[in-house]
């Protein structure tokens, strides 16, 4: 047996969909263990730094085009003649409308750092992947230069533009599912959720094949032999993108939570690239 196999050579991922998707869904939290055990954090400052500038840019210019909208909501309110007995509830729904509108902030902001933010923090990603697969597989660190830092963002841009292509083509069946009396906005809503769950995890659990320049189609459809951990890995990501505060440290926990996938599937023989 060579070297490579050797190294690469571990115990099989858990048999059954359940046990997958479990282990696909811990992989996020055994990302953030590692993350301080391993003394990674100050690989991950640097895309930590990227999203909180990311997220209070979207979060400003949001809240700064709907601030005019909500203040003349406020001033509509505040001429209606409600009456002593009514006169609260447009200072309620003036704050609810405040409240809706910054909920809706943050969530638009974890998508635009999702998209966004892997672009721009990528060869800070790539980074901490490598390390990863150092720490698990002993595979040896490749010295970051000027033109490997350029590789990476011009590939994320890639990455980006075919995970939104993907998205799309595989939404239009499912918008005209959508149509269906009954039964048809349920099967949209959950098959929405499981294909962006699985894009997600394509990002990420893709990132070492991109850094060994493996094409989008081959990486999803690698993956897609992992369908079961890869939609648990997935799953939790697309949660944590959109829990406030914590989406701070969405992009390195993600990165090294992918690698971790990455790694065991090269560890049980599934991933030969």
């Amino acid at each position: 047996m060579n070297e490579i196999a050797q190294r690469d050579k571990g115990a099989a991922l858990p048999k059954g969909i359940v046990k997958q998707f479990l282990k696909g869904l811990y992989y996020p939290l055994d990302a953030m263990l590692m993350l301080f055990r391993e003394k990674l954090w100050r690989l991950a400052l640097i895309p930590i730094v990227v999203n909180l500038f990311l997220m209070g840019l979207i979060l400003a210019a949001i809240l700064f085009w709907l601030g005019p909208y909500l203040n003349q909501l406020d001033v509509f309110l505040n001429t209606l003649n409600l009456g002593p007995y009514l006169s609260w509830f447009a200072g309620f729904l003036s704050s609810l409308m405040w409240l809706i509108s910054a909920v809706i902030s943050f969530l638009l902001s974890g998508v635009f750092v999702y998209l966004i933010g892997q672009a721009v923090a990528s060869p800070f990603l790539d980074l901490l992947g490598e390390r990863v697969e150092k720490i698990v597989l002993g595979v040896d660190e490749v010295p970051v230069g000027l033109r490997a830092m350029g590789r990476s963002v011009v590939m994320a841009c890639s990455d980006l533009f075919w995970s939104i292509f993907v998205w799309v083509i595989l939404h239009i069946p499912l918008l005209l599912i959508a149509l269906l009396p009954l039964i048809g906005a349920p099967i949209w809503s959950t098959g929405s959720f499981v294909v962006s769950a699985f894009i997600v995890a394509v990002d990420f659990a893709g990132l070492p094949m991109a850094r060994r320049l493996v094409p989008f189609r081959k990486r999803f459809f690698i993956l897609w032999r992992l369908r079961w951990l890869s939609l648990g890995l997935g799953t939790a990501l697309f949660v944590l993108l959109f829990i406030p505060g914590l989406n701070l440290l969405a992009l390195p926990v993600a990165a090294i939570a992918g690698s971790l996938c990455y790694c065991d599937g090269r560890k049980a023989g599934l991933i030969a690239v």
